[in-house]
């Protein structure tokens, strides 16, 4: 299954992202996941937390943009649910309405052929604020 987030899917609030990005143990989740998927018991074990508050940080993370859930087949038929970090970066801009927030995929930070509407959009919503 694919890292990429989907591009139809809506984007998460400032509010979602910062939010996430404030809990200590999310922080952690996503320094974990960042290599390799983990499934939601491994994340409680590095993580040091229960088994409901990874699934409850899980639901969190997926929601503001930042961790993908795929699937960890096995020979025996007991498939996996695992989780992995699903972004390169977090851009932060002020917009028309306070600051907005574009989570970016590995693969939309590296655009050099300029043909991605999100990196070219959040590339020129950076530049009408006086960013790069």
């Amino acid at each position: 299954m694919s890292r990429q987030m989907e591009r139809d899917a809506p984007a998460p609030s400032t509010e979602e992202v910062f939010g996430a990005l404030d809990d200590e143990t999310c922080r952690c989740i996503l320094d974990q996941t960042a290599d390799e998927p983990l499934s939601a018991s491994e994340i409680a074990g590095v993580c040091g937390v229960s088994s409901s508050t990874a699934y409850r940080k899980i639901r969190l993370l997926a929601s503001a943009g930042l961790l993908a859930r795929t699937t960890r087949v096995r020979v025996d038929g007991n498939h996996a649910s695992q989780y992995q970090r699903s972004f390169a970066a977090v851009v932060v801009f002020p917009g028309d309405e306070g600051l907005e927030v574009s989570v970016l995929a590995e693969e939309w930070v590296d655009d050099s052929e300029g043909t991605d509407p999100l990196s070219r959009d959040t590339y020129e919503r950076l530049s009408d604020a006086g960013g790069p």
